[in-house]
């Protein structure tokens, strides 16, 4: 089989400190996505091949807010995110069974939200958590010529809502600064 690609994708990315400890960002992009070798060649035992996959297209928007704070020993930091992918051709798994193969779904509408928190409790011990919740919905109102029914339903096997939290202890004192 022979693949090839060429078209640009773009971003543009601006930022504004609203106050000493806020920074609002707002990004918007224009983005391609090539299918790996997983998704395009299988791994051989349990994904099946699917070289006709076609890259991803999408229009992706992201508003978000960084916050810092302090009080005595404890520093905090914050992310939140919102996020709206408009995409083509997404790339999804297909289980079948105990196989399953990848392939394209024509459009799909991504929303979300992700949220981080930093906190240094003391210069020893620190911890980070985090989630994301998105809504990923199947957006083709026909499928080959047919109604298609699974228009406006979530797209399945991909989660929506997921986390984690990292815990530090240091034998040392944890370097705040950038070196």
């Amino acid at each position: 089989t022979e693949n090839s690609f060429a078209r640009l994708g773009y971003g543009l990315a601006v930022s504004k400190g609203i106050h000493n400890n806020l920074l609002l960002k707002l990004s918007g992009e224009r983005s391609y996505r090539m299918p790996d070798a997983l998704e395009s060649l299988g791994d051989g035992m349990f994904v099946l091949p699917n070289p006709n996959l076609n890259p991803e297209e999408s229009w992706n928007i992201n508003i978000g807010l960084n916050s810092k704070a302090s009080l005595e020993s404890l520093r905090m930091t914050s992310q939140t995110n919102l996020f709206y992918r408009n995409a083509s051709d997404f790339i999804r798994y297909l289980p079948q069974g105990p196989f399953g193969s990848f392939e394209n779904l024509s459009k799909v509408l991504v929303k979300g939200i992700e949220t981080s928190v930093n906190l240094d409790v003391t210069p020893r011990f620190s911890s980070i958590i985090n989630f994301t919740y998105q809504d990923i919905r199947d957006n083709t109102p026909k499928d080959e010529g047919l109604e298609n029914v699974n228009y406006k339903s979530r797209v399945p096997n991909i989660p929506s809502l997921f986390g984690n939290l990292t815990m530090f202890y240091s034998l040392g004192k944890i370097s705040r600064e950038p070196n």
